[in-house]
């Protein structure tokens, strides 16, 4: 079937490309929301009062830190991404593998949640997922009982 694998391994490409611009996107988003929100503490007008002034500022400062804090976390995930193997040995489940299923195909290694790719559903999950869990280790033609279904490995990509 030298047409299966090929779409197969095309399809994997089209994901990591995929899932690399959902991270890089992420990542601009969030140094968008840091920028918006250091605007507004820097253009805050100090009120008469100045309650405001103090109120506003901490809520900005809050905000940054808080989107600091999420871009930190999502460059983590991207090194993790990144360093994950594009083609892992094949003998069983392992973060970094498509996994075909009778019903689903499954990536293990981002958690970027259900993507459809070449009229495939894909659902993409990081390797702390309970699912990944379960999968991680099986190998191809095992049958991994998740939630009281049964789901057997086709193929590892």
């Amino acid at each position: 079937m030298p047409s299966k694998s090929l779409f197969t391994l095309a399809l994997k490409r089209s994901l990591i490309e995929h899932c690399t611009q959902l991270i890089e996107q992420k990542i601009q988003d969030l140094n968008a929301a840091i920028y918006n929100a250091q605007q507004q503490v820097h253009n805050q007008e100090k009120s008469s009062a100045g309650d405001k002034y103090e109120t506003a500022t901490a809520m900005g400062q809050q905000d940054m830190a808080m989107y600091g804090a999420q871009l930190e976390k999502i460059k983590v995930e991207k090194n993790n991404f990144l360093s994950l193997p594009i083609n892992p040995p094949l003998q069983s489940v392992t973060a970094g593998h498509l996994i075909e299923t009778e019903n689903n195909w499954y990536y293990i290694g981002y958690a970027g949640g259900k993507i459809v790719l070449n009229n495939c559903n894909i659902i993409s999950l990081s390797t702390q997922a309970p699912l990944s869990k379960a999968m991680l280790g099986a190998s191809k033609g095992e049958v991994i009982n998740f939630n009281n279904q049964r789901i057997t490995i086709l193929n590892l990509i």
